[in-house]
């Protein structure tokens, strides 16, 4: 059976590039007082760097469609959520150094054409085990590496502060940089712990907004039944 090239790793490719490249923002003059941007962020990168787990809700513009990923994940390798690119959907679960997927019949026709039928027909609505880092499922569900990837000096240097807008309810102080055709925008709570609460890019091609919720909170993630799971491996074949 031949499958066409996934597309889907390359979107989630593009949705952590919001995490990385849509780093600014903007702020409350009530809040942080006195304190440049860059003051600002390396409070609020501390403070990410210190959680034990996250929930990430974001959205990309790709070729395909909107890319939009929402995951819930914790720095001891658990993490589930979904993912969706126009009518195609997955969900995902990592956990014992386990990951796993299952699609519906859209994803199935994105990815195989032609052969879709006889892919969907050959999974049988079973959740897919997949090897290490296959489809960038596993990278997806990586907190250390997404934390890493958050920078004082990228989210702060060259922003200006403004007033932010409340996101799910929380005040926030923004920043604010602009690089050629893009605006990065990062709102940073205002209150209690100085999260990243949220990431927006506007303009160019890594367009999207990350949000984060859910700090410290409990991943609720269990492996399927293995009578409802079948090997990546076997499939392949």
């Amino acid at each position: 059976m031949t499958a066409k090239k996934p597309v889907l790793a390359a979107a989630v490719a593009g949705v952590l590039a919001i995490t990385v490249a849509g780093c600014g923002g903007s702020g409350s003059d009530g809040a942080f007082e006195g304190m440049s941007a860059q003051e600002i962020a390396e409070q609020s990168i501390e403070a990410m760097q210190g959680l034990t787990s996250l929930t990430l809700h974001a959205t990309n513009e790709s070729e395909e469609g909107t890319l939009e990923m929402r995951l819930s994940m914790s720095r001891d390798g658990l993490c589930t959520g979904t993912m969706a690119l126009g009518e195609g959907e997955t969900e995902l679960i990592a956990v014992d150094g386990e990951s796993y997927m299952r699609a519906n019949d859209a994803f199935w026709e994105s990815q195989a054409g032609e052969d879709e039928q006889d892919m969907a027909e050959l999974v049988d609505g079973r959740w897919i085990r997949m090897p290490g880092g296959t489809g960038g499922f596993s990278e997806s569900c990586d907190l250390e590496a997404l934390l890493a990837e958050l920078d004082a000096e990228s989210l702060g240097e060259g922003a200006e502060r403004a007033d932010g807008e409340p996101v799910n309810g929380t005040d926030t102080v923004a920043l604010i940089s602009e690089e050629g055709e893009e605006t990065r925008t990062a709102y940073v709570a205002a209150t209690g712990e100085p999260y990243i609460l949220r990431m927006v890019t506007e303009g160019g091609p890594d367009a999207g907004t990350a949000t984060f919720s859910d700090f410290d909170e409990p991943v609720e993630a269990q492996a399927p039944d293995e009578e409802d799971v079948v090997d990546f491996q076997d499939l392949a074949q």
